[in-house]
């Protein structure tokens, strides 16, 4: 079970990664190593993950980057992830907890606040993410500001994206990283 999570993760991680760099320009702070931009990922799961996993290399050849992991703990996720957002310590892509019970608190505060942006609406150039969004069956209730979508959400079940998304596993883009 922990492996399918952390495997659903990684290609969520690998779809983000593609609009990541298709997105982002200069002028805002990138970082680099070797040459390569730096890209920071945070999310729940990178606590068991080696950082000379396979899949990882991949993501790195695939799209000439070189990726940065941490976790957050499980006891103080939405805790940690407030602090990022309210110090300005935001990750390229991490996770957050978008529930009912928390949406306009956090995810519609961050966007109408421009602390995350939104995802371009044309969407062809990452035909899988595009597939994944157009085919889950809740995203609607993940769009604000005149239907614009601010992240990507991780799929439960990555065979069958006609199913709803994990708003326990919603990943986020910060401003930060990204400039449209």
């Amino acid at each position: 079970m922990r492996k399918k999570t952390l495997l659903t993760g990684l290609f969520g991680l690998s779809l983000l990664t593609g609009v990541l760099v298709g997105c982002k320009k200069g002028g805002n702070e990138d970082q680099y190593e070797d040459g390569k931009l730096m890209i920071s990922f945070r999310n729940l799961y990178f606590d068991d993950y080696t950082v000379g996993d396979d899949y990882l290399k991949e993501i790195e050849k695939k799209f000439e980057i070189k990726v940065s992991t941490s976790a957050y703990s499980w006891s103080d996720w939405n805790t940690q992830v407030n602090s990022a957002v309210m110090g300005g310590e935001l990750d390229d892509v991490f996770h957050a907890n978008i529930d009912a019970y928390n949406f306009a608190s956090y995810y519609k505060y961050w966007a109408d606040n421009d602390i995350i942006k939104p995802l371009p609406d044309d969407l062809s150039k990452w035909p899988y993410l595009k597939a994944m969004i157009d085919n889950t069956t809740n995203i609607d209730s993940l769009k604000v500001n005149g239907g614009h979508l601010y992240g990507i959400p991780i799929a439960k079940n990555t065979t069958d994206y006609s199913t709803k998304f994990s708003p326990f596993t919603y990943v986020f883009r910060p401003v930060a990283a990204v400039d449209i």
